[in-house]
């Protein structure tokens, strides 16, 4: 399972090897018991990665095994754009910081996993 983290001023991607309902029913029980709300909904997510990546060409190698759920799509020169659909977990319907989770196997994880860790440390440094 992959989960992503949205936050106001960062985003992160994990694989984790729960099912995402065991992943979804203790984050329900931990609502449950924090008092907290608890949203659900079926949804998407996207992320820009390196586009000359050569575990990305990986990635959109065995994509058409989880079609459905997997998109890659260039963006510009440097950028490709990944696009999940999965399920949406926050704490409030409006809610832009929190977590997203959908299920690839296990391949398509771990290849997307370091595609997206390969970015972060190769991404290029903007001057404001």
């Amino acid at each position: 399972m992959l989960k992503l983290i949205y936050t106001d001023e960062s985003f992160r991607l994990e694989r984790l090897t729960q099912s995402v309902e065991t992943w979804i029913r203790d984050r329900a029980v931990l609502a449950l018991r924090t008092t907290q709300n608890f949203y659900l909904e079926p949804s998407s997510a996207a992320f820009l990665v390196l586009k000359d990546l050569p575990l990305l060409a990986e990635l959109v190698e065995i994509k058409g095994d989880c079609d459905d759920i997997l998109d890659i799509a260039v963006c510009d020169a440097e950028y490709s754009e990944v696009s999940l659909k999965g399920h949406w977990v926050t704490n409030d319907e409006g809610d832009c910081s929190g977590t997203f989770i959908c299920k690839l196997g296990d391949r398509p994880e771990l290849l997307l996993e370091k595609v997206w860790q390969a970015s972060q440390n190769s991404a290029p440094v903007r001057e404001e």
